[in-house]
């Protein structure tokens, strides 16, 4: 069994602005909403995938060094998709394929040392990032 990286950026974000972030990282974030990324986990979709790999089991995401070279892309792509206009909240979680999260947790991205927090990241939880300012 595999495990999957999954967010979504919710809020009046203008999709143009977001297509540039994402193309210069590796990860990617979509447009959407909590549910919809409990329902792409559920599912076992790739509606709100962060990579195009085939599984996130050999991502450096929750391998502990928060100075991993994709720790720290994946948190400059947090970073700078929430200071887009109309950003809101962040869900992400990092998900057994096809299994429920069994928690979730809402976190202030102003409180948060995002390299730390994805270094140390463990499956099953979905976090909700409060991005406003």
């Amino acid at each position: 069994m595999c495990w999957f990286l999954h967010s979504a950026l919710q809020g009046d974000v203008d999709s143009s602005a977001l297509d540039a972030i994402n193309q210069k990282h590796n990860c990617h974030i979509v447009k959407g909403t909590r549910h919809d990324v409990k329902m792409a986990i559920v599912d076992d979709t790739w509606n709100c995938r962060v990579t195009d790999g085939c599984c996130d089991c050999g991502s450096s995401i929750g391998g502990g060094d928060p100075h991993d070279e994709d720790v720290m892309d994946l948190a400059t792509l947090i970073t700078e998709a929430a200071a887009l206009p109309g950003s809101k909240t962040l869900s992400f979680c990092m998900a057994w394929a096809g299994r429920r999260c069994k928690h979730e947790q809402v976190l202030t991205l102003s409180e948060l040392d995002l390299c730390q927090w994805l270094a140390n990241l463990t499956a099953g939880t979905l976090y909700t990032i409060d991005l406003q300012k």
